[in-house]
């Protein structure tokens, strides 16, 4: 075997995870659980994308495995994203363009994530769990 053998092993990529996880505790825990193994388990880099008010309980969940989880936390709760009209509900108009807010945290998270991707061998995936943004 020529001694140049190592020069001809594909390099080894690097892959983010970005990790959209809304609604309630049962809705993100799940993937928060994926993100927290795929992280250690695998050396992922991870960035999860989830409301602010489930950051203790993620922080929580993850342990010692929170440095290698980049969290974005989403301005919007857990119940804005079902949130009706303003006539219907009698919300302020205020509520009702959180989801807004919300969709544009993801598309950040995602452009950030994609224009680092581009300057190093990298490979991106993408884990999405909506459920809770039917209104958005």
């Amino acid at each position: 075997m020529p001694s140049s053998s190592k020069a001809m092993l594909p390099t080894p990529t690097t892959t983010t995870i970005i990790v959209l996880a809304f609604g309630t505790r049962g809705d993100v825990q799940t993937l928060a659980l994926l993100a927290a193994a795929l992280a250690t388990t695998h050396q992922h880099r991870v960035r999860f994308v989830s409301h602010a008010q489930h950051e203790p309980m993620l922080q929580e969940l993850w342990g010692r495995s929170t440095t290698a989880i980049d969290f974005v936390p989403s301005p919007s709760p857990p119940h804005a994203a079902g949130a009706g009209s303003t006539a219907a509900t009698g919300d302020s108009i205020e509520a009702t363009l959180r989801p807004r807010a919300h969709l544009q945290v993801c598309i950040k998270a995602v452009k950030q994530v994609l224009n680092l991707s581009s300057s190093f061998s990298s490979q991106v995936l993408l884990l999405a769990n909506l459920f809770a943004l039917e209104a958005v």
